[in-house]
């Protein structure tokens, strides 16, 4: 038997980043003081402060280790109650190793069912295996366990099997009664990868998994963070073409990144390509998920920290405009307050603007985004405001010995990609008057002088 356990998980994790912050230090200091001692040999009278500082790193990390498992497991647990803060759980396992052994015990039993199944594949074989499919209680370390005991390949085709026998096969995706009936029958597996989200698992669900069973896990529980980015990037690629009937396997990955905002931009964020299909006018265009994905996208470019991974995704929004967004009033409006949010926020305007730059230059000669007023506008107006870092950009381009540094992140914005976004905001009669009235401005505050710009000696910056 487990034990009582209370925990207040805000302190709690405040606590374990310094431990593992501690951690760190410990083994830094460790290697550079064993350094020290073996170079000053027997001068050295504190010879045992290495094993002592080694000690205290393995005593922090077994800590920080034990206590990772307890704010998870109490924050999965069922029956845990709430007061001012603090979760209190009577726990099934005594500690991390026990709650471990018990659950390969138990992966290994569901695998003996499955091998028995698969070897007389008859229903009352299929149902003895469901009947035992009772699995975890929110612990991490016993649905690791568990999975692990399992194993990646039969944990995969467990899923395939049910849809198999129970999914219309000629539906895209389980329709919404399936799910009912697929959460039922296989719920449990689908909470332990939520719990445990074992690595090697994840990767062979998205190598040899089937687009029905990616989706359907994504929304039969709320699934980790990395399993929606990297099942978000797969299917974007295999499930967003227009189907003739309901695509519900494009509305549950819609439904999972909805529900995680924070995933969908580094979905979005990862390239330009993935996000050009999950915003396609095809998807945009689906009627019956309209008000999901604009609500999902509109997230997106709102919630979570204003960080390089928020910034790419509107970036890649911008780049993926197409008549999708063009055509849904909302989710243009929610864009060009996004972009002029961005832009206006001087901290971190630059690096913006830098990855907006790529994004629109990548997406067409001109980017179609550029043809959109407001945004040709707002754009034009912060291009401006970075002619003299693009400017000196360019010089130094042109001849590297005037070493006229324009600032961080230029490099990674090429020429051809200047000339592109430049040439699609003069497209626009407003977006030429502006960037003609800017370029004057600038050229005014230049000293030209008198001298000979063909002599090193008067053109040395230096």
């Amino acid at each position: 038997m487990g034990e009582f356990v209370g925990i207040t998980p805000g302190p709690a994790n405040a606590l374990r980043g310094r431990m593992t912050k501690a951690t760190s230090q410990a083994n830094s200091i460790r290697g550079r003081l064993a350094a020290d001692i073996a170079a000053a040999a027997g001068d050295w009278t504190g010879g045992t402060g290495a094993e002592a500082l080694s000690r205290t790193a393995s005593f922090l990390t077994t800590a920080e280790r034990d206590l990772n498992w307890r704010i998870t497991t109490i924050t999965h647990a069922p029956g845990v109650k709430w007061d001012h803060g603090m979760a209190t759980a009577q726990f099934a396992f005594a500690d991390l190793a026990a709650a471990e052994a018990a659950g390969r015990a138990k992966g290994g039993e569901l695998a003996k069912l499955w091998a028995q199944y698969k070897q007389d594949p008859t229903l009352a074989n299929y149902n003895r295996f469901l009947a035992a499919m009772k699995v975890g209680e929110g612990d991490p370390g016993y649905d690791a366990g568990l999975l692990k005991g399992l194993g990646a390949d039969n944990y995969r085709a467990i899923f395939e099997e049910w849809m198999k026998l129970k999914k219309d096969p000629t539906g895209h995706g389980v329709n919404p009664a399936e799910l009912k009936q697929l959460i039922h029958d296989l719920g449990p597996l689908a909470r332990a990868l939520a719990v445990a989200d074992v690595p090697d698992l994840r990767r062979n669900l998205l190598k040899k998994g089937s687009p029905d069973v990616i989706s359907a896990l994504l929304v039969m529980t709320p699934q980790s963070k990395e399993f929606v980015v990297e099942a978000g990037k797969y299917l974007a690629g295999a499930v967003t073409n227009h189907t003739t009937d309901p695509n519900w396997n494009l509305r549950w990955l819609y439904t999972a990144l909805d529900q995680n905002p924070v995933a969908f931009q580094a979905v979005l964020a990862s390239s330009l390509e993935t996000a050009n299909r999950l915003l396609s006018p095809t998807v945009l265009g689906e009627g019956d998920i309209r008000d999901l994905t604009t609500r999902a996208i509109t997230k997106a470019m709102n919630e979570g920290l204003n960080d390089p991974t928020r910034r790419q995704a509107i970036a890649n929004i911008a780049g993926s405009f197409s008549p999708g967004i063009d055509r849904n009033p909302q989710l243009r409006a929610a864009l060009v307050a996004a972009l002029t949010r961005e832009l206006d926020n001087q901290p971190t305007r630059r690096d913006f603007f830098q990855k907006l730059v790529r994004s629109l230059a990548a997406a067409g000669k001109p980017a179609p985004a550029l043809r959109e007023k407001d945004i040709n506008q707002l754009f034009a107006r912060h291009l401006v405001s970075f002619l003299p870092e693009i400017s000196g950009l360019e010089a130094t381009r042109n001849d590297p010995n005037l070493k006229m540094d324009p600032g961080d992140g230029w490099s990674l914005v090429s020429h051809d990609d200047l000339v592109n976004v430049i040439n699609g905001v003069i497209i626009d009669p407003d977006g030429y008057k502006t960037l003609r009235n800017g370029l004057y401005r600038f050229q005014s505050t230049l000293d030209k002088g008198t001298g000979d710009i063909n002599d090193p000696k008067q053109r040395d910056l230096v």
